[in-house]
């Protein structure tokens, strides 16, 4: 499998495991078209350092190496309430800091903390499929 096969695999491992597998939540969370996010995933369409560095911001609990280059585990070893802690601080600023809360943050922090359910849900999964092996 070729170096750009095997980053469309990782990428689409990554839409798999956050997105259900769902290209349109996949690319919204990164503003692409649904085409250009799916070519991604197949490999016809190589993913620039950019698109990387944008997963790695919206997915904040990918391990870079494993992204980029392939090394390690998919997940960072990071404390999962840092990782949510992180991400809703960076997506909620004004919440934290005091500041009057409009509808849209708070649905953008019950969309967070769905998805948050659901990667422990998934997880939980693959770690009791890989326990069952």
């Amino acid at each position: 499998m070729s170096e750009k096969d095997e980053l469309a695999t990782r990428i689409s491992k990554i839409r798999a495991v956050f997105c259900d597998n769902d290209n349109t939540k996949f690319s919204e969370k990164l503003g692409l078209s649904k085409q250009h996010a799916s070519s991604i995933c197949t490999g016809n369409k190589i993913a620039g350092d950019a698109l990387l560095n944008k997963i790695l911001h919206v997915f904040p609990s990918i391990n870079k190496s494993w992204l980029k280059l392939g090394e390690g585990e998919m997940l960072r070893e990071q404390p999962a309430e840092q990782i949510n802690n992180t991400a809703i601080n960076n997506s909620n600023s004004s919440i934290i800091q005091g500041q009057p809360a409009n509808n849209s943050d708070i649905d953008r922090l019950i969309r967070l903390l769905e998805n948050k359910d659901k990667q422990i849900d998934r997880l939980i999964s693959l770690l009791e499929a890989k326990q069952n092996q």
